[in-house]
């Protein structure tokens, strides 16, 4: 089972990929093997299986390490609209993103700026579009073994010039995971995310959407896929369900442990 994180050291998912790769040569059953992991650990991968799977996302460029004037003729170049958040290659829970508001406010950045450190050891980040939520939520869905397991709906993460001031959706953080409420999405949300993970290969893990204000109300994009390794699973204790979504007694800790035991017991 791969359950290391994709925001884990470098050296560490060197170890990883090489283990689960002897592992799978071995004709030994790996849940979220090296295809998932491939697929899903870096941003630059999960934007590339969007565009793969043709599902709306936000306007994003993939961008070297740059200064600032640099990076603003790229974002000229691809016509994308301020404010704009640099993202991490690698990351989770907002660390290393940063807000433009403007062309000039990139232009000016120095560079080795603190702002800057989205490019981290690889050299590689994002220029995406920053949108805002329709009523401030998102939704994340996750998946198990080609089915849906469960989603919520939970407060959007919230980014100013200064930087991220929360987290999105994450089931890791306990304002985000109090204030969730159980959702069960349209079926033609669920196709499309099972598709994400049938072709990056996941059996388990999660993936995020939102609502723009700037779109028609029922419109969204994906902006976060979490099927590389495990993400936090939601807790029913804490989760609000008035519309009783979820099945009394459900714990889907115990659906994933279901799910492993029954794999490994195959012949």
């Amino acid at each position: 089972m791969n359950l290391v994180s994709d925001t884990a050291a470098p050296h560490l998912q060197r170890r990883l990929i090489a283990a689960m790769r002897a592992a799978e040569a071995a004709g030994v059953p790996v849940i979220n093997g090296v295809s998932a992991h491939a697929a899903c650990a870096a941003k630059v991968a999960q934007h590339a299986l969007l565009l793969l799977a043709r599902l709306p996302a936000p306007a994003t460029i993939v961008v070297p390490t740059g200064s600032g004037a640099v990076l603003a003729a790229a974002v000229k170049a691809a016509e994308l609209r301020y404010p704009l958040l640099l993202k991490p290659n690698a990351g989770g829970f907002g660390q290393g993103i940063a807000r433009f508001s403007s062309e000039t406010a990139l232009q000016n950045e120095k560079d080795g700026s603190d702002r800057f450190s989205a490019f981290g050891d690889d050299g590689l980040a994002l220029l995406q579009e920053q949108m805002t939520a329709r009523l401030g939520e998102v939704g994340r869905i996750w998946v198990l073994g080609g089915t849906i397991l469960c989603a919520v709906r939970a407060p959007a993460m919230r980014v100013d010039d200064t930087g991220p001031e929360s987290a999105s959706g994450c089931m890791a953080n306990s304002q985000s995971a109090v204030a969730a409420r159980a959702w069960a999405p349209p079926p033609s949300i669920c196709q499309e995310v099972l598709r994400l993970a049938e072709l990056a290969g996941a059996t388990w893990g999660s993936v995020e959407l939102m609502w723009p204000e700037s779109h028609e109300e029922n419109k969204y994009v994906y902006f976060d896929l979490n099927l590389s390794c495990v993400s936090s699973l939601p807790d029913p204790a804490l989760v609000a369900d008035p519309d009783n979504v979820w099945a009394p007694g459900f714990e889907p800790y115990r659906e994933m442990a279901r799910y492993v035991s029954e794999t490994m017991a195959k012949p």
